[in-house]
């Protein structure tokens, strides 16, 4: 199976920019909460979109795209907050994709713009979104694994231009750094480290950190060259190995940003290789041409081989109970609706042997006469 991956957080538009690369004849249509509008078209065989703030989605659905050419996989959301049984099961439904695709052409991330990045967001729906693709990974399937993301950002505003976006990400992404150094500095105080420990561990964050400064132009590279070479010193002075410090909340809220800072580079890399679209599909034009743009996207993109999906699969594995966990809920939900239907089957019958015998009755008497 080899196919294009569209995921994303729960209830950014995934399913709906599925339905624009998938169907050809849409309709326009006005979002639940009335902020925004897509285009869909009400089929039995259309991906699922939800018209409240509960998802539809609940595990990968497979389509084949407007041309016929590409299988598309339409993921549920990545932090499923329906109950554990919805979320053990989209799971279970990821990871099983990646265990059986050949290799993913390309993975859409679908990012709600306002939510994420429009001044005054919640910097944590983005950290989720950044923790939830890439925890697990390690360095050499996280760099795979961006390489293959095109990003599809949707309810953006309708004057907005992919390089007023891009500007935009870049002050997100040096306000991240800041708050990443002001964590090191924090945990610099508390936890210091011996000379040995500072050398080697300053050595290991060079290798982690790559080279970001290509990420951004202008003069927020010079402002990001300095955060990262303070980055790079604090990390430094920092006793990883300290035993109070793995329990310590700011070393979690460092990891959300540090995974955060990596999307962000993703991102903006994306950007200037043409992977990165604007979800405008305000009429039949405006479908045609993000339909056009993410194909072109998908090329841009390098594919997944079997072997990093395999590795991607076993990182996300499920214990055994909880799939087994699953299927007995399922099994007990739909024994619970079998016992329902039976015993408004066996009601029903009921009724119609004693209708039954009351005609016969009647018939008896009429022949009688």
């Amino acid at each position: 199976m080899v196919g294009v991956l569209y995921a994303g957080l729960p209830r950014v538009g995934k399913s709906s920019a599925v339905a624009v690369q998938t169907v050809s004849n849409l309709k326009k249509d006005i979002a639940y909460d009335g902020s925004s509008s897509y285009l869909h078209r009400h089929s039995a065989g259309d991906p699922k979109i939800s018209h409240s703030p509960v998802a539809k989605s609940i595990h990968v659905t497979m389509y084949r795209d407007w041309r016929g050419r590409t299988i598309i996989l339409d993921a549920p959301g990545l932090i499923d907050n329906r109950n554990k049984a919805y979320k053990l099961w989209s799971n279970f439904s990821l990871e099983t994709s990646y265990a059986l695709a050949e290799n993913i052409k390309a993975t859409s991330v679908v990012i709600h713009y306002t939510s994420s990045f429009a001044p005054g967001a919640n910097a944590d729906t983005f950290r989720d979104l950044a923790v939830a693709l890439l925890a697990g990974s390690g360095p050499e399937d996280t760099k795979a694994f961006c390489d293959n993301l095109c990003l599809l950002f949707t309810h953006v505003p309708s004057y907005s231009k992919l390089d007023g976006i891009v500007r935009r990400l870049e002050d997100v992404y040096v306000s991240f750094l800041k708050e990443h150094c002001n964590i090191l500095e924090d945990l610099t105080r508390r936890y210091p480290a011996t000379n040995h420990t500072g050398a080697r561990l300053l050595s290991a964050a060079q290798k982690h950190i790559g080279n970001a400064m290509a990420a951004v132009s202008g003069v927020a590279h010079y402002e990001v060259e300095d955060l990262r070479g303070k980055i790079e010193r604090r990390r430094g002075r920092i006793n990883f190995e300290h035993e109070r410090l793995q329990d310590d909340p700011q070393l979690i809220t460092l990891e959300r940003v540090n995974a955060s800072i990596v999307l962000l580079e993703t991102i903006l890399h994306a950007a200037k290789t043409k992977r990165v679209v604007l979800s405008k599909p305000d009429d039949e034009k405006g479908c045609q041409k993000q339909r056009l743009e993410m194909e072109a996207a998908y090329r841009a993109c390098r594919p997944l081989c079997r072997s990093v999906l395999r590795r991607m699969a076993a990182s996300r594995r499920l214990p055994s109970y909880e799939v087994y966990e699953i299927l007995e809920h399922l099994a007990r939900q739909m024994n619970t609706k079998l016992e329902t239907f039976n015993r408004a089957m066996s009601t029903f019958l009921e009724s119609a042997s004693k209708k039954d015998q009351v005609i016969r009755a009647i018939s008896d008497d009429w022949r009688a006469y």
